[in-house]
């Protein structure tokens, strides 16, 4: 049984244990551009909890 209070990436699932889990950036800038990223947690956080994998992915999609 899992600890509720593990934290987990909100993408992939993987939790804290297997990979570093940081709060995602509301933005990022890259070549003289800003880029918000979207935030979907789905209570009253304002940000998501994601692994860095699935941040790079992200990223590497926009």
């Amino acid at each position: 049984m899992e600890n509720k209070d593990t934290l987990r990436c909100e993408i992939c699932g993987k939790t804290h244990k297997d990979t570093p889990i940081i709060e995602k950036p509301c933005r990022f800038g890259f070549r003289s551009k800003i880029i918000q990223l979207k935030q979907s947690t789905g209570d009253h956080r304002t940000q998501e909890n994601i692994c860095l994998e699935c941040l790079q992915g992200e990223i590497n999609h926009l």
